[in-house]
């Protein structure tokens, strides 16, 4: 049997959606197509999943460009050493910024890695399902059965408080309030205003009133 699961309440964690942006924005900061240029990649999709997924597959083909560009061939011994910290320092950087980059998207890896992608203008966006599981993990919802049990029977009060406020508006009374037929005690416990619901009929007080 299918668990019972109720939404009661929507953009519950609305600061997760503002932690989300905030940290995208600093993701387009640390990942840009000028500095992944430095080490002969290009910001596309492929790349942004793999570095925030671990970046194993582009920490190898970093390492390969590098080697290929920097390392391969005779070279002279000062030239060699000198291309050799390039290498290291340029790798170094690299790593910094993918581990940086990782980081900055720890706390929503409920979202797939397949919702973020690069558009055309190399600008890191989430995807429409993105969208819709970040959405969903911002709403409340509960599935104990001692949560649901609760919850419908505070939705039965609220309806019959509904009902009472309908039914002494007629009279110019309310549910809650100065005029208020129920009325919450300094030790929660909730009462009835015995005042106001003696004014609840067509010549009551607040129905002579002018």
């Amino acid at each position: 049997m299918k668990q019972e699961r109720i939404l009661i309440a929507e953009d519950y964690n609305n600061q997760l959606s503002s932690n989300f942006y905030f940290a995208i924005r600093q993701l387009r900061k640390t990942l840009t197509n000028e500095k992944l240029g430095e080490v002969g990649l290009t910001l596309d999709s492929n790349v942004l999943r793999d570095i925030l997924s671990g970046g194993n597959e582009t920490e190898t083909k970093v390492r390969e460009k590098l080697k290929e560009q920097l390392l391969n061939g005779y070279q002279l011994p000062a030239v060699k050493r000198s291309n050799e910290e390039l290498a290291e320092k340029l790798l170094k950087d690299f790593l910094i910024m993918a581990t940086k980059a990782k980081s900055t998207m720890s706390d929503f890896r409920f979202i797939p890695i397949e919702c973020f992608y690069v558009d055309a203008a190399k600008s890191i966006e989430l995807d429409k399902q993105g969208e819709i599981i970040l959405k969903e993990a911002s709403n409340l919802y509960i599935d104990k059965p001692e949560q649901i049990e609760v919850y419908k029977q505070a939705l039965k009060v609220l309806d019959e408080v509904k009902k009472l406020g309908d039914m002494a508006d007629k009279y110019k009374c309310s549910a809650f309030g100065a005029r208020g037929i129920l009325t919450i005690l300094p030790n929660d416990e909730m009462v009835i205003v015995p005042g106001n619901v003696v004014d609840c009929h067509p010549d009551g007080l607040w129905m002579r009133a002018r």
